[in-house]
């Protein structure tokens, strides 16, 4: 892994003083994909020993395959939902994840997910959190400002 790692970074180190793209390097950025990259860093913390329970438990997520691919096709199903219901706007890959994170499919099944997290262990995390949503404020509602270098300051339009 180390060898993987370090490669890697070199690789990347090369292709950033290129000008043009290096073939190797974009053909390893599909495998090696942030979820990975992360996995090494968490491996790199612990000079790359399997002492490092971060990086083992990232592995363990990244290796692990579920029973059967009804389960898979019902969690790709809320994301279709999703789409179909808000066909205006842009489907994000933050706003998927969140969709793929909250889904109950995997839990209904009684399968550990780990990266789900309900309503009273985020407020347990971070007691500071306001219980509302903040409401996105419109732009009518922001009163315009006009600055004058005349010595007068800014003042409303």
């Amino acid at each position: 892994m180390t060898r993987h790692h370090q490669t890697f970074l070199q690789l990347e180190k090369l292709a950033a003083a290129q000008t043009k793209p290096v073939p190797l390097f974009e053909a390893l950025r599909v495998v090696i994909t942030p979820a990975v990259r992360l996995m090494y860093l968490s491996f790199e913390e612990y000079q790359y020993r399997l002492a490092g329970i971060s990086g083992r438990h990232l592995l363990m997520g990244l290796l692990n395959t579920f029973p059967d691919s009804k389960l898979i096709e019902d969690v790709h199903g809320v994301l279709r939902n999703d789409a179909a219901s808000q066909k205006t706007r842009r489907q994000t890959v933050h706003h998927m994840q969140e969709l793929v994170t909250n889904c109950k499919q995997l839990s209904n099944r009684d399968i550990a997910h780990f990266p789900e997290v309900d309503r009273d262990v985020f407020v347990a995390e971070f007691p500071r959190t306001r219980d509302k949503k903040r409401k996105r404020q419109a732009s009518s509602v922001h009163q315009l400002f006009t600055c004058s270098f005349a010595g007068r300051g800014c003042v409303p339009t």
